[in-house]
């Protein structure tokens, strides 16, 4: 028979499943509707922040408000600690990390002292060059001494024909000497030259003479030997005392 009968009710296949169906989903909802109350159940009621009170008890109204002194709302400012100034951050938030110190910056190492650079030997003073000698003149005076009546003077027969005015302002001085006296006579040497060139100075120094005062006739002439190769050349004058040279 497709049907049955309980109590007065005729109960279907039809009904049959049906109500396995309920207990099945009661099995299975009745437990997951416990399951989820005992898990809110558990949770703790959200933290309330402390309330800060002002100096008369009172809470603050910019803090109950949401807002910190500063007026930013920023929780990173706290309220200062007694006098000191330091901050004291709220329950469960930790201090700001204050920055490390920085270290100190070493001194540098002094350089070492560079040893003295020994000073150079000094180099040997050189002897001094000795001046040269000085180089005659070609034609005029030379040298003279009244004490000892020497007088020495360069003639050139290539130049002149008759004493120079310088040689004959010496020869003025050279007759003062003390050795010019009336017994005296003047010793003349002279280069061997041409004879008429040796003439031409014969004649100029008699004439000298003749013009401070003293006579040919006290005038002895001797000849030396000359180079050839030179262009002037040079004449000694000597007092003789007492003596006479034919």
């Amino acid at each position: 028979m497709g049907w049955l009968k309980t109590n007065g009710y005729e109960v279907t296949e039809r009904g049959k499943i049906t109500v396995a169906i309920v207990v099945v989903l009661l099995i299975f909802i009745i437990p997951a509707i416990v399951i989820t109350a005992f898990a809110f159940g558990s949770q703790s009621p959200p933290e309330v922040p402390p309330q800060i009170s002002g100096p008369n008890g009172q809470d603050d109204p910019a803090i109950s408000n949401g807002s910190h002194p500063n007026g930013n709302g920023s929780d990173t400012e706290y309220p200062k600690n007694g006098e000191d100034g330091s901050f004291d951050p709220p329950p469960g938030t930790s201090a700001p990390t204050p920055e490390p110190t920085p270290e100190p910056t070493p001194e540098p190492t002094p350089e070492p002292t560079p040893e003295p650079t020994p000073e150079p030997t000094p180099e040997p003073t050189p002897e001094p060059t000795p001046e040269p000698t000085p180089k005659p003149p070609e034609i005029g005076p030379v040298s003279i001494n009244t004490t000892s009546g020497i007088m020495l003077f360069r003639y050139s027969p290539g130049q002149q024909d008759s004493l120079d005015d310088g040689t004959v302002s010496m020869l003025e001085d050279f007759v003062t000497s003390p050795r010019n006296t009336s017994s005296s006579r003047v010793s003349v040497e002279i280069p061997n030259l041409p004879a008429n060139e040796t003439s031409m100075l014969k004649s100029a120094i008699t004439k000298a003479f003749a013009d401070n005062g003293i006579t040919q006739n006290r005038l002895t002439f001797t000849t030396y030997t000359a180079g050839s190769s030179e262009s002037n050349h040079e004449v000694t004058l000597t007092f003789v005392p007492g003596t006479t040279t034919k």
